[in-house]
């Protein structure tokens, strides 16, 4: 869901939430351990990653004519990171045991950002945003990186078709004694339609 509302000509703000989910079974060929548990190879396991980024963001076009928008855009990205985990078998040496693990961390990144779309044609648009951002204090560390690049045609003064990639690549760590460290990146290739309500 990608959502932005133009004030004037010069100002915009912006809303978007994206979900990526992955998950999977299988029966273990090796040992592992998660967190405090020892599981045997052997053992089944049921397996579920998700990724939620929601970004809220400002645009301001310093440069704005029929042709081309050249834009700063300063923003705010909150990841959310879910990893769920089963495993049934010989675990911590006991057999027919069971584990369950989940785990949660969400993490706010503040972002910079710059957006230039171009119109090739008075239907066919081309739009791109960058975005980046790196933190560290103290013993907190953190980084991102996101890429779009997209084609967008519009059909109708209300209506558009577009086809777009986004490469979205996040992290952050801590040292601390609850420390954490947290690597992501994700490709995606998709189509879309836009409706413009003015």
């Amino acid at each position: 869901i990608d959502s932005l509302y133009r004030f004037n000509e010069r100002h915009a703000l912006g809303f978007s939430w994206y979900r990526v989910g992955l998950s999977g079974e299988k029966t273990l060929n090796q040992q592992i351990q998660i967190n405090d548990q020892v599981i045997q190879a052997g053992a089944t396991t049921q397996t579920g990653l998700s990724f939620n980024t929601y970004r809220l963001l400002y645009n301001y076009s310093f440069y704005r004519n029929d042709k081309v928008e050249l834009g700063f855009s300063p923003g705010l990205y909150i990841l959310k990171t879910n990893f769920n985990f089963a495993g049934q078998g010989t675990i911590n040496g006991i057999a027919g045991n069971t584990a369950l693990i989940n785990e949660q961390v969400s993490i706010p990144l503040p972002s910079i950002g710059l957006v230039v779309n171009y119109n090739i044609s008075p239907k066919l648009q081309f739009q791109s945003r960058y975005d980046y951002f790196y933190l560290n204090i103290g013993q907190y560390t953190g980084q991102m990186f996101e890429l779009y690049a997209g084609l967008e045609y519009r059909l109708h003064e209300h209506f558009a078709l577009g086809a777009a990639y986004d490469r979205l690549s996040a992290g952050a760590k801590s040292s601390g004694d609850q420390g954490f460290n947290v690597n992501f990146g994700y490709n995606l290739a998709y189509i879309y339609a836009t409706l413009y309500a003015f």
